[in-house]
């Protein structure tokens, strides 16, 4: 669940551009001293659920093919998932290794006032897994959230069979988004720094 919406779109692709441009304006100022950190929060063990480990995975491509030095560490790929069981240890982590750095959430939601598809922005942390009554810890300070299902009594049902090309197109248009909003900002091509990982749970359900 996302809270303090404050920017949606639908899901196409003819929209990216507009996530860009709005990206660039919200993201903070940051540096080689005061890193963004872009947390994707998700499980591979779920379809639906697999959107934020695929942004993560598809931002992570792009830092390695990219002449740009970008001061931004990314926790949660498809192969070093964050999910239920490890997100409260990974945000202690972040704290201790990263003090005062901006966080970046990404997640995948349940529709509840949106249609499945779109794409919402917000101010301030996203609650992850309430849209399943789970009790997790909120996170971020700023959030992205890609609508892949419906809510309801059979909520899980759709989570786990959303269709895989509905969550790759979310996922390109959130990772291009959020990308080009990184190399639109010149304060933020300074060096990146290799973010040291905790330990990973990657084989449970978040």
């Amino acid at each position: 669940m996302n809270t303090n919406p404050i920017f949606y779109i639908p899901g196409r692709r003819s929209y990216t551009a507009a996530l860009t441009r709005f990206l660039a304006e919200l993201l903070p100022a940051v540096d080689h001293t005061r890193p963004l950190i872009i947390l994707c929060i998700g499980t591979t063990q779920v379809q639906g659920d697999r959107l934020g480990p695929l942004v993560g995975t598809l931002l992570e491509e792009k830092l390695k093919k990219t002449d740009h030095l970008l001061p931004v560490h990314i926790f949660g790929t498809e192969e070093q998932a964050v999910h239920a069981l490890n997100l409260p240890v990974i945000l202690r982590a972040i704290s201790r290794d990263f003090p005062g750095a901006p966080i970046l959430a990404v997640d995948a939601a349940i529709a509840v006032g949106h249609r499945p598809g779109c794409i919402t922005v917000g101010l301030g942390p996203l609650l992850p897994g309430a849209g399943l009554s789970k009790q997790l810890p909120a996170a971020g300070d700023l959030h992205i959230t890609g609508t892949v299902s419906r809510s309801g009594a059979l909520g899980y049902f759709f989570l786990k069979h959303t269709p895989r090309r509905k969550v790759c197109l979310l996922a390109d248009i959130i990772s291009d988004g959020i990308w080009n909003a990184l190399l639109c900002a010149p304060a933020r091509t300074c060096a990146v720094l290799p973010a040291p990982l905790p330990p990973w749970d990657t084989e449970r359900s978040g």
